[in-house]
């Protein structure tokens, strides 16, 4: 099986004596990560019935994780187990599926599906690009960035200091700290985080709000934000507007010289973004 980094991944080892029945023993397991590094702590081993146990932990890099279960008592045994973990790709925006029902493709006719999907991975990165190198989708797991609280990110008014970060699309496992590397790094709590109830409006959050002077006082020190990073969820306009794009990208397979036309109404050149494209990620476009 193949999972992707980021997963839990689930284990179960049963314990079957001699005759082949399940029976209670001592049990635990052992994990090793790509790196060849055993997993510290181990994994919990819990029973959840007789002769059934159960662990599980989180695969954090992409390759083939191991796992050894080991077994004493009226039963002993030694088993391995071994999964690969891939890291997957950025995502689409809008599906194959909805690609092909744009364009009256019988979901059935697979000839063209290679080549239509390609063109709806180019259209979600174009228009990320298109927004400032802005992505809508959620990051699995958090991670940390380090940011300066000065210049363009700081912003002061009469509510406090306003810090501008990237897109963070959840609050679970947020963490923001100050300080830096050599001098280590203090835990923040009196922020709040802005726009007010953005991720229940399916909107990221895009500041961080300190009372007055609570970025701006801190020196030379930094800020580390660990945090899920993308957008709660995708916007409609985006969707609609990578099916529009992949379905443009698709047509000019047939113009490549970036010039269009028939017999009825002669030739035209090619725009470089369709209007609608425009239109419908206007208001997602950093500035």
């Amino acid at each position: 099986m193949t999972r992707d980094v980021g997963d839990r991944i689930d284990i179960r080892h049963r314990v079957r004596d001699a005759d082949g029945e399940l029976v209670d023993a001592t049990v635990t397991v052992v994990v090793v990560g790509p790196d060849g590094m055993v997993l510290s702590p181990a994994p919990s081993v819990t029973r959840a019935s007789l002769g059934v146990y159960d662990a599980s932990f989180v695969a954090t890099t992409p390759g083939q994780w191991t796992w050894v279960w080991t077994v004493t008592g009226p039963v002993d045994d030694v088993t391995h187990g071994a999964v690969d973990v891939g890291d997957p790709a950025p995502p689409t925006y809008g599906t194959l599926a909805e690609l092909k029902d744009d364009r009256k493709i019988p979901p059935e006719d697979l000839t063209d599906d290679a080549g239509l999907y390609r063109r709806l991975v180019a259209a979600s990165r174009a228009i990320e690009d298109k927004c400032g190198q802005r992505r809508f989708w959620l990051d699995r797991q958090v991670s940390a960035r380090i940011v300066s609280a000065s210049g363009r990110r700081l912003l002061r008014d009469a509510d406090g200091d306003r810090l501008l970060v990237d897109d963070i699309g959840s609050t679970d496992g947020l963490l923001v700290e100050v300080g830096s590397a050599a001098a280590g790094w203090t835990e923040v709590v009196d922020y709040e985080t802005e726009p007010d109830s953005a991720l229940v409006k399916g909107r990221p959050i895009t500041a961080l709000l300190r009372p007055r002077g609570g970025w701006s006082r801190l020196g030379r020190q930094r800020v580390r934000i660990t945090a899920r990073w993308g957008w709660p969820a995708v916007p409609a306009q985006v969707v609609e507007a990578s099916l529009l794009l992949a379905s443009r990208l698709w047509m000019r397979r047939k113009s490549p010289e970036g010039v269009a036309g028939s017999a009825e109404w002669g030739t035209v050149r090619v725009s470089r973004w369709d209007p609608d494209v425009e239109a419908l990620i206007s208001k997602y476009v950093l500035e």
